[in-house]
């Protein structure tokens, strides 16, 4: 187009003449108008360009990012579709084979008037359409008696949710923090934290005896044999690759520290006949061997294994039992940057592997080291909130996206060895549904007692996060039909003791919340409590529920394996039974008076040296009647308040090397354990 021509297509104003005598002005292809150049007048026009508008492209990369939204919306309104009209069918179909087989079952009925033809139970349809103001949903519903059969047969498809889960919201918008922490709670924190980081080094006395190698080597092997067959290993390797290579190193650093926790721990039932005088002290001396020779690994082989983090966290555990916080935290921190520099050279292995197929070295070592990481990371979150450290949950949700732990081909022909690492997957999930970040903010500063209040909502989260887990678990892993009621001791004794460890960890965690909020027990009449309202007396029975819990899973533990037995719950669920002997309420008064005169005795004989006793463990002996007979009951069942001291006194006294906790706990915290010897109460 020339440049007369783009003047003439734009020129859409008539001239100044053909204006003022409202005559059509044509443009020609000159300046002049047809009319001016006719009458010989000056053309006048007054030419007003238009702006060249650039039209606004979208990006391709947009375009397609929208495309692929629209068709993945499009695909998952499709298959929920499918779904509901599968769904619909099965139902309609099992309606008509029910109403079929209540029709056979019935006799022939003989009627004297005539009736009416009998009618189809009504049906509906339902239908999901998307438009461009969303999610559009038509039913062929029309009337209120429509719509009430429609929820009844709707009903069996939604969630059966317990009356436990809705709160009253409106009433209050802020919880207040009654209890930061147990007295039991902050005397464990006395014992391991920043202010008991200091150690003493202390030099072992090496018995002769354990000069010589035969000896040495042979009970070292009992007790790796016993470490694999203790229920109390948290942690399950895979033990068809590691128990036999373990074996065949009797002086590594992985089987001194593996031995030395079994000699230090409680296990009386497949730790026996070691052929030294004290069992504690020999345990002792195999965990300074290994701290020596974990010195000389991480020296000399600049290369990280799975072998060294199991032995850095078995350390970890047999720290904590002597009291040496100072190794605690160092090998929790090599531990947690060992295990993290492997992350790349095992997580392809799972990634790229099929847990069918015969299981290959590298799978036995990939799969035993993500169990080791969830292992570790669970003692490096609880021991930085003891040590009141910042934790940085964001990065160790973002490092923890290796999948759970799950049985190898190799492990599923063994019915206990699957058991173990089913439980322990169930147990990581656990400690997943609390790292977020609503509970970076409130839940485990919670439990570090740094909070005074916190907010309904939040509250109610956590609450919704154990009762969400509690519904995902299998039915025979629960121990009651709703999610928090009173236990049946008969169904507590009737259950896999691996269940049992689960069960634990769901009320323990009840009962720590629960105790931060709870009404002061010597106003709590619960005349007015609630499971529906989140309040302090609502608090205070969720508290009685989980103690009674706590205590049938104890009784339990104590009577078939009492390496299951777990200190520092024994005394928090004690501390807690104490508190609820002061409460206004009869019926929750004398149940606690009872739970706490069982496990008072199991407390005390636990907290006394049992090495060297080869008849421990109780057979199926009652907690009540093995306590009984044995040194603890002695004083914890004694009339008089001097008893009970001198018993106290004995747990200070005692050189057991394994039991320095103990004499820690009874130092930080003695008006607690003198006041649960109360001859009142037992």
């Amino acid at each position: 187009m020339t440049s007369l021509d783009e003047t003439k297509h734009k020129r859409n104003k008539p001239c100044e003449n053909c204006r003022a005598h409202r005559r059509r002005c044509i443009p020609t292809s000159t300046t002049q108008c047809e009319r001016c150049t006719h009458k010989g007048l000056y053309c006048e026009y007054k030419h007003t360009v238009k702006p060249v508008l650039v039209k606004t492209l979208v990006p391709a990369s947009k375009r397609i990012r929208l495309q692929e939204q629209v068709r993945t919306m499009k695909e998952i309104l499709e298959q929920l579709e499918d779904d509901m009209q599968q769904t619909l069918a099965c139902r309609s179909q099992q309606q008509r084979h029910d109403s079929a087989v209540a029709t056979s079952s019935l006799a022939p009925t003989i009627r004297t008037l005539p009736g009416r033809t009998q009618q189809a139970d009504p049906s509906w349809f339902v239908t999901l359409q998307h438009t461009d103001s969303g999610i559009r949903l038509e039913t062929s519903i029309s009337r209120m008696v429509d719509l009430i059969h429609f929820i009844r047969q709707g009903a069996g498809f939604s969630p059966q949710r317990s009356p436990t889960y809705y709160s009253n919201h409106a009433q209050q918008t802020m919880m207040v923090v009654t209890n930061k922490m147990l007295k039991v709670e902050l005397a464990l924190r006395k014992v391991f934290g920043k202010q008991a980081l200091r150690q003493e080094d202390t030099v072992t006395i090496s018995n002769p005896l354990y000069s010589y190698d035969h000896t040495r080597q042979t009970t070292i092997l009992h007790l790796v044999d016993s470490h694999f067959q203790c229920v109390r290993s948290v942690v399950p390797i895979v033990a068809s690759y590691y128990h036999p290579l373990i074996s065949r190193q009797p002086e590594s650093t992985v089987a001194y520290a593996m031995a030395g926790f079994m000699a230090l721990s409680s296990c009386a039932l497949h730790v026996n006949d070691i052929p030294y005088d004290s069992r504690s002290e020999f345990g002792k001396y195999l965990y300074d061997r290994a701290k020596d020779k974990l010195r000389d690994d991480l020296f000399d082989n600049d290369t990280p294994s799975i072998e060294t983090v199991l032995a850095m966290l078995i350390m970890i555990r047999s720290s904590m039992i002597l009291v040496r916080n100072k190794d605690t935290r160092l090998y929790l921190d090599l531990a947690w940057r060992t295990v993290l520099a492997l992350r790349d050279t095992h997580l392809p292995t799972l990634r790229t592997s099929s847990f069918e197929t015969t299981t290959t070295p590298a799978l036995a070592q990939a799969e035993t080291w993500r169990r080791l990481f969830y292992g570790v990371r669970y003692m490096l979150i609880h021991v930085q909130i003891i040590l009141d450290d910042p934790v940085d949950f964001g990065s160790l949700v973002l490092e923890s996206n290796i999948g759970y732990p799950q049985p190898l081909s190799c492990e599923c022909c063994l019915p206990q060895e699957k058991r173990r690492v089913e439980i322990y997957s169930l147990s990581v999930r656990f400690d997943d549904c609390h790292i977020s970040s609503n509970m970076d903010t409130i839940g485990y500063r919670l439990f570090a007692g740094v909070l005074d209040k916190a907010s309904l909502w939040q509250l109610s989260y956590m609450e919704h996060r154990l009762f969400s887990y509690w519904q995902d678990l299998p039915p025979d892993y629960r121990l009651s039909p709703t999610p928090m009621e009173y236990l049946d001791p008969a169904v507590v004794f009737g259950v896999d003791l691996h269940v049992l460890r689960i069960s634990q960890l769901y009320y323990a965690h009840w009962l720590t919340l629960q105790t931060r909020f709870m009404q002061p027990p010597a106003t709590a009449n619960l005349k007015d409590t609630s499971l529906t309202r989140i309040d302090g007396g609502r608090a205070l029975l969720i508290v009685s529920i989980c103690g009674d819990a706590m205590t049938h899973l104890f009784q339990a533990f104590y009577t078939h394996h009492t390496c299951m037995l777990e200190l520092h719950w024994l005394l928090i669920v004690t501390d807690a039974l104490q508190l609820l002997t002061k409460t206004a309420n009869d019926a929750v008064r004398t149940r606690a008076e009872l739970n706490l005169k069982t496990c008072l005795p199991i407390l005390m004989a636990q907290m006394q040296a049992k090495h060297d006793a080869p008849s421990y463990g109780g057979g199926g002996l009652s907690p009540i009647s093995s306590a009984s007979s044995s040194p603890a009951a002695s004083y914890a069942l004694s009339p008089g308040d001097s008893a009970s001291s001198e018993g106290l006194d004995e747990i200070d006294t005692v050189q057991d090397p394994s039991l320095v906790y103990y004499g820690k706990v009874k130092k930080m915290a003695p008006s607690f354990l003198e006041s649960s010897l109360d001859p009142r109460i037992v």
